[in-house]
């Protein structure tokens, strides 16, 4: 076992199987439940053991400043996924109740994914797919918006105009509030 039980954390356990060099040639992330325990949807991060939960819960890993020691192992295990190798192995198990006494596990069923729809985007004749264009948009937005405003201002005074002009700064000042809007739209899309 490579990780236990933790608070804050998401995952229950993460499991490693080993070569005989100890390399590591596949990883389980492993939810336990309690006897007729259902897993969690509707979360902020998903639904509890998709792909997209298991992604935010080992990002949540990697960055923890409070369990900085399963920091790499979070990473590893993103890595893994990125990387399709190691191979990584979702497992839902469930505690098995006679008589008020637990006498073993069954394996629940993984949670359906939602479908992706692949949608392609064409810019300047070349094809990007969608998800992995806009897959980090929050962050590219806030990057880029004040090298848009500066953009806009070196437009702006190539073709005459004054910045100081009111349909000019309408135009500079709802721009943040549109790429706002943006971000939540393709938030709420990938989520």
């Amino acid at each position: 076992m490579e990780m236990g039980f933790g608070p804050d954390l998401g995952v229950d356990q993460v499991w490693a199987k080993r070569d005989k060099d100890g390399k590591v040639i596949e990883y389980f992330v492993v939810e336990a439940k309690g006897p007729d325990a259902k897993l969690l949807t509707g979360a902020n991060k998903g639904d509890q053991m998709t792909n997209i939960w298991v992604a935010n819960s080992l990002k949540s890993m990697k960055n923890s400043k409070k369990h900085k020691e399963k920091n790499q192992l979070g990473e590893d295990i993103l890595d893994a996924i990125e990387n399709k190798k190691p191979k990584v192995t979702k497992l839902v198990i469930e505690a098995v109740e006679v008589d008020g006494a637990i006498t073993g596990g069954k394996f629940q069923p993984l949670p359906k994914e939602k479908k992706k729809v692949k949608r392609m985007l064409k810019l300047n004749n070349y094809d990007f797919e969608f998800e992995k264009l806009f897959r980090k948009a929050p962050i590219t937005i806030e990057i880029r918006l004040a090298d848009m405003n500066n953009c806009l201002r070196s437009v702006f005074s190539r073709v005459n105009l004054d910045d100081d002009d009111p349909k000019i700064q309408l135009c500079i000042s709802t721009l943040p509030q549109a790429l706002t809007e943006l971000e939540i739209t393709l938030t709420k899309v990938f989520q």
